[in-house]
């Protein structure tokens, strides 16, 4: 069972971004420098823009996006997001197509590695294995 919307190497930015640079001197600036490095990675990462997938770019500039807001707007965002996104998957009364709803569920998804990060964690599999699969390699 996949994560739906979870992409390895960016999680490992993510990760990055939120628990590494909290232990930095400079938290803002080795956030700035994560963000710089996430936009940096989408054409590696993806192989190109003309190569990758329309959901694997969305999923990357929404990693992008929710680490611009974090910093404008603090940790804090991220919650209020994860709450706002799930209320409205998840409501009755609300009248969102089910491709929309998957959407939804996927940027949740995204805002959760930012959320429930810590030294050990890791998602448990990704929508792009290739990705992960060269990841792992250059851990080694």
């Amino acid at each position: 069972m996949g994560t739906s919307g979870t992409i390895y190497e960016f999680y490992v930015l993510a990760r990055q971004f939120v628990v590494d640079a909290e232990k930095a001197v400079d938290v803002a600036q080795a956030r700035l420098e994560v963000l710089a490095a996430t936009k940096d990675a989408v054409g590696a990462v993806l192989g190109g823009a003309a190569n990758a997938p329309d959901s694997a770019r969305e999923i990357a500039a929404y990693y992008i996006k929710t680490m611009e807001r974090i910093l404008e707007k603090g940790k804090g965002y991220v919650m209020q997001e994860i709450t706002r996104l799930e209320d409205l998957v998840s409501g009755v009364d609300v009248k969102l197509s089910q491709e929309k709803r998957q959407a939804l569920q996927k940027r949740v998804n995204v805002l959760t590695n930012f959320v429930e990060l810590d030294e050990d964690s890791r998602p448990m599999a990704f929508d792009y294995p290739e990705a992960a699969a060269t990841a792992a390699e250059n851990e080694l």
